[in-house]
């Protein structure tokens, strides 16, 4: 196995043999065994101050990237879409509620005027066919204006027996002369003034 580093913390890096189990016979890990580890400084690699230095300064930044993201929170634009379009849904559908009740309510009034105007409807309907009523009529005239029955002599039968009779007129085809539309016209001033 080639030579390895333990770190402060005891971590062993360096080679590696393919096992990630922990040799607990290793050196690094039974100091009071092998007496204290060799610590090998690695050329090209900081120091121990410098890299705690830095592991704060990367702490303290991401501390302050945590504290900065709690502090802003941020609301996705397609989130704030869907609350607005709810919100102007909600609206709409409270406005076609309103109306639909001022409708229900027109409705509700209509049907009882409907209702009144069928029993008014019934009661004239009555009053219409009673007016007609033929015994009534002929009590009025009777009593109140002193009419009578006829008597046979009183009644005369027309007998129309002559013929019935129809003239029938011809258009004449072809174009009327002038003498036959003034004969027409002295014709008809004529029966004027018969």
């Amino acid at each position: 196995m080639a030579a390895a580093t333990v770190s402060k913390q005891g971590h062993v890096s360096g080679a590696f043999d393919g096992n990630a189990a922990y040799d607990l016979n290793h050196p690094a890990f039974q100091p009071q065994r092998y007496g204290q580890p060799q610590i090998q400084v690695i050329p090209g690699r900081k120091n121990r101050q410098q890299e705690q230095a830095e592991r704060q300064t990367r702490v303290q930044t991401r501390t302050r990237v945590r504290s900065h993201a709690k502090n802003r929170q941020a609301l996705a634009p397609m989130a704030l879409l869907g609350f607005g379009i709810a919100a102007v849904l909600l609206v709409f559908s409270l406005m076609a509620r309103i109306q639909l009740i001022a409708v229900t309510d027109g409705t509700v009034e209509l049907e009882s005027q409907l209702s009144e105007l069928q029993t008014e409807n019934a009661k004239l309907q009555i009053a219409y066919e009673s007016a007609f009523n033929l015994t009534e009529i002929e009590d009025y005239a009777t009593r109140v204006l002193g009419m009578q029955q006829p008597r046979s002599d009183q009644v005369y039968y027309v007998n129309g027996t002559a013929v019935d009779r129809a003239e029938v007129m011809v258009e004449q085809t072809g174009e009327q002369r002038l003498s036959d539309r003034f004969d027409d016209l002295i014709a008809s001033v004529g029966e004027y003034f018969q």
